[in-house]
């Protein structure tokens, strides 16, 4: 029984009678189209289509009461049982049962009044302080894990924070992920001579940006259906001059791209914050060094990998850290995920839980609240997949879509 279509249903015609009248547009829905919808579906492209009038959300009014009675949109993964989010997009059963019973009584537009409250949610960056795009263009060389790095030059000739980071790839058909990394100036030359010993654009780099150093920073990634993010406030990763950033970009070619692709990434930057930040990717060792660490066979329909472990003798030397942000990554076999704190007493806080994933919708999620990890206590990662549909083989972690990753990220501060 499906209890949230039953809850969809009651909703709605405790609200489609619930003042005598019908819904319309400008009273009962513009104000949540304009604050959970439009900031996506503002002719960017970053979604299919406009919804900045009634115009606009009539035309679509049969896939905007799919989409949302179906709670495939707005594209909001994580569950509010979990934890509470910063810019939650999702839509209430009230909101949902609206705008249903909206489109069943014939999508009346009624009067337009001012602009609706609240203001939208948002989408991206609030202003764009740095444009930096690769060097030239690339065509992937083929296949499913063609990993690529460019190097961009730092303009800035003072210090400089980046507090927010967006990617537009060129031909989104053809990227995989992108992510963006800092390099300071001393360690400038062993990049460079990476691109100089590779002909073409750029040099190959299947395991990060080329040369692993804690000082390589990571300022943001991009994933299918990212929208881009700002920090924490006040919160932010140091950039001086002389840097450089390095690009990674991974192609597959597999799922239909074709062409060449020259991505765009766009900085928010401020002159000084409170604290600087860090990104700690997170997975179980064994997953990517051994054949069968995680391995998904062919025909399971539920199968289930986890990993927990102390962080701080990693990245903190033994203190406490403080988490401000999280984000999961699987790929096309993923069913669920989840990242969560077993503390050092048993108890057990969740960070992120995403009980339907979605290959094409993944974001990072800025708690609410900042959680303290402290010494002692570990973080559990936790995925799960479906590797029942044809054709049947047996999965592993791989770099290409049609392999596998169980991989979690932590945006965090120092104490």
């Amino acid at each position: 029984m499906d209890w949230r279509a039953i809850g969809v249903v009651l909703g709605l015609l405790a609200c489609a009678g619930c003042d005598g009248s019908a819904p319309t547009y400008h009273r009962d829905v513009a104000p949540t189209v304009m604050r959970h919808c439009a900031p996506c579906h503002d002719g960017s492209g970053l979604a299919p289509f406009r919804l900045s009038s009634f115009d606009d959300a009539y035309r679509e009014r049969a896939r905007i009461r799919e989409a949302v009675v179906e709670r495939t949109m707005p594209p909001w993964r994580a569950s509010s049982s979990c934890a509470k989010y910063d810019g939650d997009w999702s839509l209430t059963d009230d909101q949902v049962a609206t705008i249903a019973a909206w489109v069943d009584s014939g999508a009346r537009e009624g009067t337009e009044t001012s602009d609706p409250p609240g203001g939208p949610l948002t989408a991206g960056l609030s202003r764009v302080d740095l444009e930096l795009r690769m060097p030239e263009d690339y065509a992937p060389k083929g296949g499913a894990t063609d990993y690529r790095c460019f190097i961009a030059e730092w303009p800035r000739t003072t210090t400089q924070f980046v507090t927010g980071f967006r990617a537009r790839p060129g031909n989104p058909a053809l990227v995989h992920h992108a992510i963006a990394y800092v390099v300071r100036p001393e360690q400038r030359a062993i990049f460079q001579a990476l691109d100089d010993a590779d002909p073409g654009p750029g040099y190959d780099c299947p395991a990060g940006p080329g040369f692993v150093d804690r000082r390589v920073t990571w300022l943001g990634a991009w994933e299918p259906g990212s929208p881009g993010d700002e920090y924490p406030e006040t919160t932010g990763f140091a950039v001086v001059p002389g840097s450089a950033i390095v690009i990674q970009m991974h192609y597959d070619t597999t799922t239909g791209g074709s062409g060449s692709d020259r991505t765009t990434f766009e900085f928010k930057l401020d002159d000084e914050v409170e604290r600087e930040a860090e990104v700690i990717p997170w997975a179980d060792p064994a997953w990517i060094t051994t054949d069968d660490g995680m391995l998904i066979p062919a025909g399971e329909r539920a199968v289930v990998h986890s990993y927990s472990a102390d962080p701080t003798p990693l990245v903190s030397n033994g203190k406490p850290i403080v988490v401000r942000g999280v984000s999961l990554h699987m790929h096309e076999l993923g069913t669920r995920g989840m990242l969560s704190i077993e503390r050092s007493n048993g108890a057990r806080e969740c960070l992120l839980d995403i009980p339907r994933w979605d290959f094409d919708w993944q974001r990072s999620y800025l708690l609410r609240n900042p959680i303290s990890l402290e010494p002692g206590d570990r973080l559990r990662i936790e995925c799960q997949w479906d590797n029942s549909r044809p054709p049947l083989r047996d999965v592993r972690w791989g770099g290409g879509t049609t392999d596998e990753m169980c991989l979690g990220t932590m945006f965090i501060t120092h104490q």
